[in-house]
């Protein structure tokens, strides 16, 4: 995918890595590990709502699943979504607003 130009060739920078791995070690001892997992798969399910969002959104040639499917993952993953404790919810929305604000100020810093 990367050499079609649908991913970029290079995975996050040394920083990146550091960053979402120093927040995992920081949320463990935090909030403990059962918490860390809770969190953890409340993130996977915003993941994958915003996954099958997109792939609603494909056209019919671009596809290799029906678009009921990407319906269906993305009401399950809502209806999931909606049993975890609202603490989690409200933390991985805002991972969810960080990231979205920090993914756009990380492609125009300068190339090295």
């Amino acid at each position: 995918m990367a050499t079609s130009g649908d991913l970029p060739a290079a995975g996050p920078g040394p920083l990146v890595r550091g960053l979402i791995g120093a927040g995992g070690v920081l949320c463990v001892l935090f909030v403990g590990p059962t918490q860390s997992i809770g969190l953890a798969a409340t993130c996977a399910l915003f993941y994958y709502a915003f996954t099958n969002a997109s792939a609603r959104l494909l056209s019919r040639s671009e596809r290799s699943w029906p678009a009921r499917t990407a319906c269906f993952g993305l009401g399950f993953s809502v209806l999931i979504g909606m049993t975890m404790p609202p603490v989690d919810l409200a933390l991985a929305l805002g991972v969810v607003v960080v990231a979205l604000s920090a993914g756009p100020l990380m492609s125009h810093r300068p190339v090295a």
